[in-house]
């Protein structure tokens, strides 16, 4: 009889101990994005509502991002919709994301109507005359009304190293600038294109705040965890993650 016992005492402590190490794996999971940088806001979704919209800038490993969710079996996009294969300029003669969106808003139409159906949305924003369209930071509430629920990844990096980025690639930084009608010759161009990016992460995060419909996943892309994130997340293999669009110019760029 003591013997039976000790037996059902050890097969207790060994259930509870299973039962521990089950909650503490999942407490690490959760805690996991937020680790990945200091100052990451997440609403972690159970489980991913798609579509997943890119709402980061550009500049900040939106190349690298759709390759990754491409690497794991999504249907995801990138700077050329409906269709196209291509991911940068001239989309196979077709339209950009900003060419389709832009119009379908000139129509008060469905802001994505007739873009394509995809998981992932990795770039819509394209350049605009002297300036660029911003449909990630101008166009929320179009987005929201397209797909309520929809998740959203807001790839970051150090802005200081944004700043360095777009001013060192094909004139972005004076893109920005314009499109926030910003006088250079009134202020500090750094400064500004500083200001211009935290603002825009603050605007992300308030955005969810007042529509909790959303999920939102924040992610480092210069943080050695990035790729563990988005696999975490998202469930695709950590391997998928890479550096893309390196600027040869910039020794010291993390990810374009």
């Amino acid at each position: 009889m003591v013997a039976t016992k000790c037996r059902s005492e050890w097969m207790y402590l060994i259930l509870l101990a299973v039962v521990v190490v089950a909650g503490l794996n999942v407490w690490l999971s959760s805690r996991a994005i937020a680790l990945t940088g200091e100052k990451l806001q997440n609403k972690i979704p159970t489980d991913v509502k798609l579509p997943i919209f890119v709402v980061g800038f550009p500049k900040v490993g939106t190349t690298s991002i759709h390759a990754s969710f491409v690497c794991g079996g999504y249907r995801s996009s990138h700077y050329c919709c409906c269709g196209s294969n291509r991911t940068h300029t001239h989309c196979d003669g077709g339209p950009t994301f900003s060419d389709c969106m832009r119009a379908n808003k000139k129509a008060k139409r469905p802001i994505l109507e007739g873009c394509g159906d995809y998981d992932v949305y990795a770039q819509m924003d394209a350049e605009l005359g002297a300036g660029i369209y911003l449909p990630q930071h101008f166009d929320l509430e179009l987005l929201h009304a397209y797909a309520p629920q929809a998740t959203l990844l807001l790839n970051l990096r150090p802005a200081e190293a944004w700043m360095k980025s777009v001013t060192n690639w094909y004139g972005l930084g004076g893109r920005f600038l314009r499109q926030f009608r910003i006088d250079v010759n009134k202020v500090d161009r750094n400064k500004a294109l500083l200001e211009i990016f935290n603002n825009h992460t603050a605007l992300i995060r308030d955005f969810v705040q007042t529509h909790p419909s959303h999920s939102l996943v924040e992610m480092d892309i210069s943080s050695p965890s990035a790729g563990a994130t988005i696999a975490q997340v998202f469930d695709i293999p950590s391997t998928c993650w890479g550096l893309h669009n390196q600027n040869k110019r910039l020794k010291d760029a993390v990810q374009q």
